[in-house]
This record gives C-alpha cells, structure tokens and sequence, in this order.
C-alpha cells in the first residue's frame, strides 16, 4: 500500500501533462506546468484559463482530506492529513508513522534546529504516503493546565511558541509540503469549544494569542492558516472579519489561504469576513452554488474570488504536483534516520526537575535491584487522545528502554501500583503463554482486522504481552485503520496461586467477549453498527468469581471491537491471597536499592474533547508514591504526561523527571537520562503551579454558559507568577543538568539601525558535557501602561564540553520592546529604561543590564 502511495504523486504531474496537451492552449501556454517559472506567475496563468464557475467550485473542498482539483487543467486534487507529532490520518498506507514527542516536549527541547529537523522527517513520510499539507503545527497558548490539547501545543508563551512553530515550518516546507497552522484563535479549553464565546481585549489577543501565529507567519510563511471552532468577540473564527481580514490578511499581509476547522463554518459570513476554503468538501456555505450566489447578489467580488482562488492555487503549485515534467520527489518513511532523530528529539525533550543529593544518574553498576512501579512503565504512551494521535510503526516503553540500557547488570521487579483504567490489577505477562511459529511467548496472540466482527483473514498479528490499551483516536498498529477495527486474543493462562480469585475485562467504549476453557464468561458484545450513540459510549468493568488451581493452563480468548474514540480494553484479575496492588508495590520498593515509579496521564485523561478535571494525577498514584518514598528513599518519579500536574508527595521524593510523551523511542532516552548515559538538557515551556488556584485563568475556566471571559488580560503563565510574587511549583524555563553553568560578562550595545545587541559568556564547570538554554527576558522599568515583571523575548541551546566557555549573542530589534497600545490600534515603543535579564529560568536570572533606549 505505502508503493502505491508513492506512485500516486508521481504519476499525477504526467496526467497534468496530458490533459494539458489535449486542450486547446497547446504546451507553449502552459506557464502554470513551467518549474522554472515563478509561483506567482503560474498563479496568475491559471486564474486566467479558469471559468468563474471553475473558480466559484474551488473554495470548499473535494471530501474529508482533499482540496478541489481540476481535470480539465490538469490540477490534481492534492490530499491534506492530520498532523501533531508525526503523520496521523493516512488514507493510503500501512497506518503508522514514526511518532516524535509531542508539541510541548518539542517545545521543552528549546532547540529550533532539532525542531527543524522534525519538521523536516515529518513532511518526508507525508510525501511518501501521499499527503501535500500537513494540519500542524498547532500553536494555541497553554492559558489552563486543564486543556485538554495542551499537549500537542507548545508553550504558555508566545516567543517560544512563534519561535518554534517557524523552526517546525520550515523544516515542513523545505520538502515541498506544505503547513498549515491552527487554530486561529483563542482555542485555549475543549469544553464547550463548538459554541463558546471567547470575550479577549484587543491587548491580550495581539500580545498573546496571536503572537505566535504573527512570528510564524513572518518566519516561515505556512501555506495554510486554519480557523477555530469557538466565537471570539461574539463571531465564530471562521466568520470573524476582524481576525480574517483586517489582522491576517491585511496587517500581516499573509498571502496563503486561511481554512476552516473541520466542519467550523456556520453561516454566508463566513463568505464575507474573507474564510477561503470551508472543509469538508463539499461544503455547506463556500460550496460552488453558495459563492455563484453571493457573486450575483454582490457578496463578494470577482476580484475577490480571484484572491480567494489564488491562495490556495499558490499551495498546489508550491506543492511541484503540477510540474511538467515532475519534480521527482521523493519521500522517506518509518526510516532508521528518523528512529534516530526520534530518540535524539526525546533525549532533548526531558526535564530534570529535581535531583537532591545527586541521586541521579543511577548507577547500575552499585545498583543490583531496582523496583519499577506505575501504570505508565510497560506502554509507551505517545500523547492525549483526538485528532493528533499518532500511530507508531514501533515503540519503546519505559520498563524496555530500562533493559535495553542496563541489559543483565540490573534485576528488574514491577509491580504496577495503581491503575489509570479499569478496577483490578492487569494480568501480567508472566502469567500468560501463546505459541507461534514454534516458539513460545509470554502474553496472548493478538489477531486484528479491519472490520467490527473479526471477519476473514486478520490484517496484523502480533504477540501482546498483557491487554491494556488504550488507543483512542489512533490505530492499534501498522496495517489497522483507526476507525473500525476488532481483535482476537487467545493463549494460555496459568495462574500463580489456587483459589477463588476476581478476573473479567473492564474497558471503555468497545464491545467484548471474554472466554475461559471456550466457555463465554462475559458477554458486552453489544450490536455493531445498530447501537446508539449513548450505547457506544459505554464504560464498563466486569469480572466473575472462578476457583482456579496453581500451575493449572486455562485457554484464554478475548474478543473486542471498536465503538468510538476512547476505546480501551484491560484484561485485569485480583489474585486471592496477594494483597491490593498499592499494598504489593510498596512491599516491593522496600526489598530494593532503588525504585522507579513511572506515573502520569494518558489519552483517557487528556485529548481533544477532553479536559481534564483536576490538576492531581489520577487515580491512587499520589498516595502510590508517598507509600514508595516512605519505604525506600532512592525514589525517582519519572511523569509521562501533557500538561502540569500538582504534586504533593514533591518533599517526598529524592528525584523528579518530566518526560512529557516522549515518542516512540521515548523508553530508551528516559533510561539513558536515568542512568546517564544522556545529560538532560530539557526546559520547561510552561509554569507548573502548586495548586490549580494560583493559575491565572482560575475563576474564569471554564466559563459562564456559552462565554468566558479571559480577565487576566495578558498576564498569562509566568507573567501571573512573576507579576504577582506567587511562588510556583517549577517556573518556566525551569530544568536541571547533571553539570553546572557559570555566567558572566554580560553586554549589550544600541546600535542605529534600532537594534539592541546583546551577549554574554556561558561556561560548562562541571565534570560532564552538557547543553544550556540561555533565556534572554525584558522588563519595562518605566512603562505608561502595566507591563508584566518580564518577558521572554531570546533563547539560544549551547553545547558545551567540561571547561569549555562559549559568548552567546541576542539581536533584538524595536518590536522586542513593544506593546499593542488599543487607542493607537498598534505596537508602541516608549523611549526609557529597559532591563535586560538572563539566566537558566524565568526565576534563575543570573545577569542583568539597564539601558536607555531613545526609539519613537
């Protein structure tokens, strides 16, 4: 599937060309098939052979994942996918890819080259498995930790977000692929998204809110700009003329198309406020009928449609489709150099927040015995659930990242503690046999297919180690599509101990079947594809009493199917006689030199439609890790999560690493940062708080009715905590190393030309390399205005070896120092005293220097 993928853009140019030697023109008028040619001038060449009609059909798409095309002229129909961390929705191809970390672990590298890169490998697999336009990078600002899609945006601050959703642009666009990035604007929760009024001042929503998009689109300039599902200031993104036309367009004088989010289009305003494609094709408003409406009743323009037209006829030809002849490209996917890139892009992701007395890095040479506990050690979790759900080829999780660093050196013992899901302990891989190929394995052969009713020849086969997954809006695997499949598990079960014991399934929007010797203990089956919604969402956790004897083999067989997007399926028991799971994995951290507790979140906890619901980690794993800590000091909890998590168990324990969705290589680069084999160089990109009451949008989430109000105007993140002297848990830009850095020799020169230069010296006196953000932030000391404490406005990743001292240099230009002044409707420097600080946090400010600046 992924060749015939490939040929697909291949062959597409050479029927362009085809066509095009039919029609009446003749090859010598082709401007538009001419790779020599500007994309402008092809542009302009194909406006000009299209009919009005052609032109009216263009601004609503094809169907769910392709723009308009058009035979006559040879424009192929070019396909659009769903993109976070990798490639999500593929039409044609095996339905996987490789997975990086997602956007706020990318962002926590604070690294724009390695950010481009990613960009890079990501546009790579889209051309080879058929895609033109990526829907990514999402650059919404964390304003709550409680948003569910917190976890595929970068920061809480715009200059980082703008900084590396440009890098992350870039990268797309070098390939030929184009990035569209979303969403504009103010999509900061998931609760009541679809009708909720967003009431932001025209301050906040320049500082803030759209900073990013502003830098990205100045940087990079992204083919595409996609619109939000919520109001803002009484009128749906997507109908909101001030956004559209008189920021994005106009201000910025953007020159790609600006689209809606899937099905985001609720009236003809839409018409008007400048929207220039409506997806998903074929629309209800921007259809071809709509728009040969609205020309004849004066709506919109010829000129107009002409614009409207050319911003998304500039995407295509960019895209080299129309070429004649063919560009030749090619693209990479699911390679050993985009393995490599994941694992260096996690390695850089991950924060050490907490190290007291250098308990870390582990040494696995003193340590013998080692305890790993949580339910977040054996899955690879790759990210909260909804549309930027990443199915990878192959995984890596904590507990085999952990082997595969320390082989036979150390003895692993795991107990899982608590659960995120279900109501019993999972059945261990240790309990359950199956045989294939003529060998024995420890877990259930897994059969799945692509269909509700396990049907014919499986589509993928594979051994599970255990069932507990969770796979939301994602595939189960390479080869499933992510929107009807069932799976077969059968083996054997040899149970540890004789007695009574509680075993069945629990799970979540799926239908199951579970049975013992062939004999069906549960049934929740239901009746695909004739239930109800409500009967789709189902939760369910259902177990039966059975006698079962010690060393005895049982066949085991367990039947699932899809229902909808939070689908999860957990085979679990509790074994007579062994003690609750809590009562098990302390007794385990006590017999051991060490224990790991890998806790955090997962996809059933955050995701788009879902916010969270408190800022605690779920379930019993705060109580887990006070339990552990007491009984064994070197604890280190590793959190595997998307957003900021309270945590009070903090003074408990001795380290604390944040992992972030690491991506699919995510086990092996936490057990090379655990150990040391990896020097943590992560950062923060947003202020964890102590407790969900000192968050700035506190009181104003998630709104009265159908509007929130965003009251705390542009203090957002860190420049609440800084402004209002309220300590957080971890301040931005916060993040330990197993080295140290000395600053020193801060300068700073105004130059004519308004701008600011400014250096200074960073060197690495510790014992092992290392790389240091260096964070360059501005305070206004005589403002006219409210200014927040500071303002993050450069960052530069250094490397640096033991000794060696490197001079790290910011350009600022005027607009660094700038506010948007509402009455003037624009960006104000006042002339006066600026402070320049720099340091390794926001709260870590090592250097400062006054100057003066004199700019109007």
């Amino acid at each position: 599937m992924l060749i015939k993928a490939i040929h697909l853009i291949v062959l597409i140019p050479a029927t362009a060309l085809l066509l095009f030697q039919c029609s009446p023109s003749g090859p010598d008028k082709a401007v538009y098939t001419n790779p020599d040619k500007p994309v402008d001038e092809r542009v302009k060449d194909l406006l000009t052979r299209m009919t009005t009609e052609e032109k009216a059909g263009f601004l609503s798409g094809k169907d769910m994942w392709h723009l308009k095309g058009l035979e006559r002229l040879g424009i192929p129909s070019i396909q659009v996918t769903d993109c976070g961390h990798g490639i999500t929705v593929i039409l044609n191809g095996p339905n996987c890819a490789t997975a990086f970390p997602t956007g706020v672990g990318q962002a926590a590298m604070w690294d724009k080259d390695l950010e481009y890169k990613i960009g890079k490998a990501i546009a790579q697999e889209a051309r080879a498995l058929g895609s033109a336009i990526l829907l990514a990078p999402m650059i919404n600002i964390h304003r709550t930790p409680l948003n569910g899609r917190n976890y595929e945006s970068f920061s809480e601050d715009p200059f980082l977000t703008g900084k590396m959703a440009a890098a992350f642009i870039n990268g797309v666009q070098s390939q030929n692929i184009g990035a569209c990035i979303k969403a504009a604007v103010a999509n900061n929760q998931q609760t009541d998204q679809g009708h909720l009024d967003v009431q932001v001042s025209e301050r906040a929503l320049r500082e803030i809110y759209l900073k990013g998009f502003e830098m990205a689109i100045k940087e990079s300039d992204p083919w595409a700009l996609m619109t939000s599902y919520n109001m803002l200031n009484g009128y749906y993104t997507a109908a909101n003329s001030h956004l559209i036309r008189d920021i994005i367009k106009n201000t910025w004088n953007y020159k790609g198309f600006v689209v809606s989010d899937w099905r985001g289009v609720h009236s003809k305003k839409s018409i008007t406020a400048g929207l220039d494609l409506e997806m998903p094709g074929p629309g209800k408003y921007l259809n071809r009928e709509g728009i040969l409406e609205a020309l004849k009743t004066g709506m919109i323009r010829e000129e107009e449609l002409n614009d409207r037209v050319g911003r998304i006829l500039r995407a295509i030809e960019k895209s080299r489709l129309p070429d004649n002849p063919g560009p030749g490209l090619t693209g990479e996917w699911n390679t050993p150099a985009h393995h490599k890139l994941a694992y260096e892009a996690a390695a850089a992701s991950i924060v050490l927040l907490k190290n007291t007395g250098g308990l870390l890095p582990l040494d696995k040479g003193k340590l013998k015995k080692i305890a790993v506990i949580g339910p977040n050690a054996l899955e690879a979790r790759l990210g909260g659930g909804g549309s930027a759900s990443v199915t990878a080829c192959s995984t890596i999780s904590p507990m085999e990242g952990l082997k595969n660093v320390c082989g036979d050196q150390v003895q692993w013992l795991y107990e899982e503690g608590a659960r995120l899901n279900g109501s019993y302990p999972v059945v261990r891989s240790k309990y359950l046999f199956t045989n294939t190929g003529g060998k024995q394995y420890n877990g259930l052969l897994g059969e799945y297919f692509n269909n509700s009713t396990l049907s014919g020849t499986p589509d993928l086969i594979r051994v599970d180690p255990q069932i507990d997954f969770s796979w939301g809006w994602a595939s189960p695997g390479e080869g499933i599509k992510k929107n009807a499949y069932s799976v077969r598990w059968t083996g054997k079960l040899k149970p540890p101990a004789t007695g009574t014991y509680q075993i069945g399934v629990s799970g979540k929007e799926s239908g199951v079947r579970m049975f013992v010797d062939d004999r069906k203990v549960i049934d929740r089956w239901g009746n695909p594809g004739k239930e109800s919604f409500e009967e789709q969402l189902v939760s369910y956790s259902e177990t039966v009493k059975m006698d079962l004897e010690a060393g005895r083999l049982y066949n085991i067989r367990i039947e699932f199917h899809k229902k909808h997007n939070k689908n999860t399926i957990r085979f679990e028991w509790e074994i007579p006689g062994s003690g609750n799971m809590y009562e098990q994995a302390v007794r385990l951290a006590g017999g051991c030199d060490a224990a790991i507790i890998f806790a955090g979140l997962s996809n059933l906890y955050e995701g788009g439609n879902n916010d969270r619901k408190s800022l605690h980690l779920p379930g019993e794993q705060d109580r887990l890790i006070r339990g552990v800590s007491r009984e064994n000091p070197n604890t280190v909890v590793v959190l595997i999560n998307g957003s900021p998590v309270a945590m009070p168990w903090l003074s408990d324990v001795k380290s604390v690493i944040e992992a972030y969705y690491p991506g699919q290589e995510g086990g092996n680069a936490i057990a090379g940062v655990l150990f040391g084999e990896i020097n943590p160089c992560g950062k923060l990109p947003e202020t964890f708080p102590v407790k969900l009451e000192d968050n700035p949008s506190y009181g104003h989430y998630p709104g009265n009715g159908h509007e929130v109000e965003y009251a705390e105007g542009i203090y957002v993140g860190y420049r609440h905590y800084d402004t209002q002297g309220i300590d957080p848990l971890f301040p931005f830009g916060h993040g330990l190393s197993y080295t140290r850095f000395k600053y020193s020799n801060i300068q700073a020169e105004i130059a004519n030309d308004e701008q600011v230069t400014v250096s200074c010296l960073v060197k690495n006196t510790g014992e092992v390399p290392g790389a240091e953000v260096v964070q360059l932030y501005i305070k206004d000391v005589g403002a006219s205005v409210g200014r927040p404490e500071k303002e993050l406005k450069g960052f530069e990743k250094i490397p640096l070896r033991p000794g060696e001292e490197k001079r790290v240099e910011f350009r600022l230009q005027k607009e660094a120092f700038a506010f948007w002044d509402p009455e003037k409707n624009g960006w104000v420097t006042e002339p006066g005293a600026f402070r320049i600080l720099i340091g390794s946090s926001s709260r870590d400010i090592r250097l400062t220097q006054t100057i003066n600046l004199n700019w109007q």
